[in-house]
C-alpha cells in the first residue's frame, strides 16, 4: 500500500511537473506574441515617421518671444488674480443677477457692466499678454517630456484650466468694449482667441484638445452677440471670416489623436516595466488593445467629414461606421475619444454656423436687404454644409436673425431646437431654445 501510494504521488507529481512546463512554454509563447505585436506596431509606426513617446513629441526650441505659451506662462500670477475676483463678483448678489441674465442670453445691466469694467481695468497686463500670445504664430509647449507619462499627466491637468482664465477675462473684455460702443474691437479680441485656440491645439494629449475646443466655445456667445446686436465694419467680418475658415479643419483633431497615441505607448512602457518580461504580457496586451483603438480613429479622423451614418432599421442616426463603434467602446481611452471627437464635431458645425451669419450681415451691409436663402451667400459649399447629413445648413428667419442650425446627432429637423441631442446651431440671444 505504501509502495503504492508512492508511485501514485511520484506520477501525480511528474504529471503536475509536465503541466507546469507546458504552462510556462505556452506563456512564453503568448508572452512572445504580445510583444513581437508591440514592436510590430512600434517598427510600423517609426517607419512611418510618427512619434512612440513623450520624448517623441517635444517641441523644437523657439525664442521667449516667438512662443505663445511663454506669454501665457508669465501671466499666470496675474490670471489666477483676476479668478478669485471673477469668482467672488459671482458670489456677489449683483453676479448673480448678472449670471441668471447670461443664462437667459440677456446682456448685462449698466450697474453689472462698470463692476465687470473695474475688474477688467485692473489687469491691463493680462490682455497685453493675450495679444502677445495671440500675435504668435507659433506654440511649443513648456512642459517636461522627460518625465514619466503619470507624472506628465498630472501636471497637464493642473495647468489646463490656465487658458480658460484667459478666455473668461477676454470674454468680459468683449462685453465692456461692445458696451462702449467699439464692436469691432470687441470681435478683435473673439478672433484673437479662436487663434490662440489654435495655437494651443499643439499642447499634446486629449485633455488639452478638450480645453483648446473649450476656448472655441467659449467664444460662441460673445461673437454671435456682436454680430446680431452690433454693427460691425466689413474689414472685422472678413478678419472673422477668415479666421472661422482655418477653424474648420481635422487636423488639430488628428494631432490630438496622434499624440494620445504616443502617450500611451510611453505609458505601457512605464506601467509594464517592473514586472518581468514571463507575466507582463497580459497587461501588455490590453495596452495594445486601447493602442489598436487609438489607431482605429486616428485613421478614421483622416477621412473626409461625413460622420453620420443612416441606419436601416428605422433608428437614429449613427455618429460614426460602426467599426469605430466596435473599436471604441469597451476600451478604457473608447469613450475620451468619442467625447473628443463629438465636441469637435460640435464645434465644426458652430464654426460653420458663424460663418453664415457673419456673411448674412456682410450681405445686407452690401445689399441693404437680407438674403433669400443660404446659396446666396459668399462663402464655399462646404462652409455651408451641414456635416452630419452632407446637405445644407438649415435656415429658420426670425425678427430678430437668422437661425442657422445643423440636424444634430438625432440627424432630424427639430426646428431649430437645441435641446439635448437635438439640433445644434447659432441664434439671435432672443429665440434660443434649449
Amino acid at each position: 500500500m505504501k509502495l503504492y501510494s508512492s508511485r501514485a504521488l511520484r506520477r501525480i507529481g511528474v504529471g503536475l511537473g509536465l503541466l507546469l512546463g507546458l504552462a510556462l512554454v505556452f506563456n512564453g509563447i503568448l508572452a512572445w506574441r504580445t510583444q513581437h505585436r508591440l514592436d510590430s506596431m512600434l517598427a510600423e509606426l517609426r517607419a512611418a515617421g510618427e512619434p512612440v513617446s513623450l520624448a517623441d513629441l517635444a517641441p523644437k526650441p523657439i525664442s521667449d518671444e516667438k512662443n505663445a505659451a511663454v506669454y501665457l506662462q508669465r501671466t499666470i500670477p496675474r490670471l489666477d488674480a483676476f479668478e478669485r475676483q471673477y469668482d467672488q463678483f459671482y458670489q456677489s448678489p449683483l453676479g448673480e443677477t448678472c449670471e441668471e441674465r447670461e443664462n437667459r442670453h440677456e446682456p448685462p445691466t449698466p450697474e453689472q457692466l462698470a463692476a465687470i469694467r473695474k475688474i477688467v481695468d485692473a489687469y491691463p497686463e493680462i490682455i497685453t499678454a493675450f495679444q502677445q500670445a495671440a500675435a504668435c504664430d507659433e506654440y511649443a509647449s513648456l512642459a517636461d517630456f522627460s518625465l514619466w507619462p503619470s507624472a506628465y499627466l498630472k501636471g497637464t491637468i493642473h495647468h489646463s484650466g490656465e487658458p480658460r482664465k484667459f478666455a473668461r477675462f477676454v470674454a468680459w473684455k468683449m462685453a465692456v468694449l461692445a458696451s462702449e460702443g467699439n464692436p469691432d474691437a470687441a470681435l478683435g479680441l473673439g478672433v484673437q482667441m479662436l487663434k490662440f485656440a489654435r495655437l494651443y491645439d499643439h499642447e499634446p494629449l486629449l485633455v488639452n484638445y478638450l480645453v483648446s475646443i473649450a476656448l472655441r466655445n467659449s467664444m460662441c456667445g460673445p461673437i454671435s452677440e456682436i454680430l446680431y446686436r452690433h454693427q460691425v465694419s466689413l474689414e472685422a467680418r472678413a478678419r472673422l471670416d477668415a479666421e472661422l475658415a482655418l477653424q474648420d479643419s481635422p487636423a488639430p483633431l488628428q494631432l490630438a489623436l496622434r499624440n494620445e497615441r504616443a502617450f500611451s505607448i510611453r505609458f505601457v512602457q512605464e506601467q509594464s516595466g517592473p514586472i518581468s518580461a514571463a507575466l507582463r504580457w497580459p497587461m501588455v496586451n490590453w495596452m495594445l488593445g486601447e493602442l489598436e483603438a487609438e489607431n482605429a480613429a486616428y485613421n478614421f479622423v483622416k477621412q473626409p467629414l461625413g460622420l453620420v451614418q443612416p441606419r436601416p432599421d428605422g433608428q437614429p442616426f449613427r455618429l460614426w461606421p460602426e467599426q469605430i463603434d466596435r473599436a471604441l467602446v469597451g476600451r478604457l481611452i473608447g469613450n475620451a475619444i468619442l467625447a473628443t471627437m463629438g465636441a469637435d464635431l460640435r464645434w465644426r458645425v458652430w464654426s460653420r454656423c458663424l460663418r453664415v451669419i457673419n456673411s448674412e450681415g456682410e450681405y445686407h451691409q452690401r445689399t441693404g436687404k437680407d438674403a433669400d436663402n443660404i446659396e446666396q451667400l459668399s462663402l464655399p459649399r462646404e462652409a455651408i454644409t451641414d456635416p452630419y447629413t452632407g446637405q445644407p445648413l438649415l435656415l429658420k428667419k426670425t425678427d430678430d436673425g437668422w437661425i442657422v442650425y445643423s440636424v444634430g446627432p438625432n440627424g432630424k429637423n427639430d426646428n431649430g431646437n437645441f435641446s439635448n441631442q437635438m439640433d445644434e446651431g447659432i441664434a439671435p440671444p432672443g429665440q434660443i431654445q434649449e
